[in-house]
């Protein structure tokens, strides 16, 4: 169970599967579904690897499609044992998306595609005809149903309703759970069969652009708040739960630990619609960039220690970041002064402010939980320190700090 929120983890080898369009239809006039199936989803023998069959136990899993430019064919990874190798003369053009449906019996898996103007996936969900063809990965985890709490707080926009309607479906019998749902207009609902004891409030804009409202916020603030321990799920535009997680935590009081708000988009940002290749650069400063791992431990190091969280509330002088995080003042400097080096914080007189970067961080918790070196993702990234191991015996690398095998499925 990951140390960051009540949710227990189970990791899985990453794969890169060939499945074929089987259906597509419409689910609302704002969702397009399409129905995936082949070989492929089973357990397959490809390039001297045995890879095993797709498993999707959680309700909000990732998987990866990956998209062609233009008539090109799409760049694709190649496949290691248990994970991809990314190529470096080009870079694919990815986009994770929530399976609502897993049948591993039928062979189908179904993922739904708002739809709306411009983006490279909505485009291609738009285009695309049963028996063509389309690579995924994924996903490489599966979080499970919050343990130990009283009710569930659901929020999101049509975005997020992949994963709530899959999360409803699935809910144990009688949970308690207050949902809000976001969508552009009335005909955007969706049934939504649950067993849950759950209510369902939609909210629509009704011609307001998406991601430009502040309506999932307004009902949360005026909801009712049932007794018990609370565990938030949020997702959607990533400006739009700014308030919401202010709220929760300001005012509601409720742990970061025992919430999952993550910016699915960002209305400022444009959706890429071509991959670029990265810049030739001089071979000893491009070594040293393929090789640091500096800043990636020194993030990890200031995400467990809850920097950035801190810096976000307002905490930004050094004695009391250092003192509210338990760190030895000294030593806590000098990760500040690396931190604005990398671009991670910016100086602001004697404290510090977030850039854009560690914003990113602290607004998104599924990025948060992937950084934390408590957390499975942590596991899985410090196990490569075993992989001359792994190469000389064949035998497995995943460790913890602490020296225990790490349990994959």
């Amino acid at each position: 169970m990951s140390t960051r929120n009540p949710r227990p983890v189970v990791t899985f080898p990453i794969v890169l599967r060939e499945l074929t369009v089987l259906r597509v239809a419409d689910v609302t006039p704002g969702m397009r579904r399409v129905t995936l199936g082949g070989e492929q989803l089973r357990a397959f023998h490809r390039d001297g690897l045995d890879l095993p069959a797709l498993r999707s136990e959680g309700f909000d899993d990732h998987v990866k499609f990956f998209f062609a430019d233009g008539d090109a064919p799409p760049v694709l990874p190649g496949q290691n044992v248990s994970s991809l190798d990314w190529p470096a003369d080009a870079r694919p053009i990815a986009k994770d998306y929530t399976p609502v449906r897993y049948d591993p019996e039928a062979g189908e898996i179904d993922f739904d595609f708002v739809r709306h103007e411009g983006g490279v996936a909505s485009s291609w969900a738009q285009a695309v005809k049963p028996g063509e063809v389309t690579w995924i990965a994924g996903p490489k985890m599966s979080h499970g149903h919050p343990e130990g709490v009283d009710w569930l707080l659901v929020i999101g926009d049509e975005t997020a309703l992949p994963a709530i309607g899959r999360w409803l479906a699935e809910m144990p019998a009688g949970t308690r759970a207050r949902v809000f749902i976001e969508v552009g207009e009335e005909s955007h609902r969706q049934e939504l069969p649950t067993e849950a004891d759950a209510t369902v409030t939609w909210l629509t804009r009704d011609g307001a652009p998406a991601g430009s409202t502040d309506l999932l916020e307004r009902a949360v603030r005026s909801m009712e708040w049932l007794p018990g321990e609370v565990y938030v799920w949020a997702a959607g535009e990533a400006v739009t739960l700014k308030g919401i997680r202010r709220h929760l935590s300001a005012e509601r009081g409720v742990p970061r630990e025992r919430t999952h708000i993550t910016g699915y988009w960002r209305r400022t940002e444009p959706d890429p619609v071509a991959g670029a290749g990265q810049a030739e650069d001089d071979a000893h400063e491009r070594l040293h960039e393929l090789t640091d791992l500096a800043p990636g431990f020194a993030i990890r190091a200031a995400v467990t220690l809850g920097l950035f969280d801190l810096v976000r509330d307002g905490v930004s002088g050094p004695a009391e970041l250092a003192r509210r995080t338990g760190a030895e003042p000294s030593l806590l400097g000098a990760l500040l002064t690396y931190l604005v080096a990398i671009g991670l914080l910016e100086a602001d007189g004697d404290g510090h402010r977030l850039t854009a970067v560690s914003e990113e961080l602290v607004e998104d918790d599924h990025s948060s939980d992937e950084y934390h070196l408590g957390g499975a993702q942590a596991a899985m990234d410090l196990s490569l320190a075993g992989l001359p191991h792994t190469l000389r015996t064949g035998g497995p690398g995943f460790r913890t700090a602490g020296g225990d095998r790490v349990a994959t499925a």
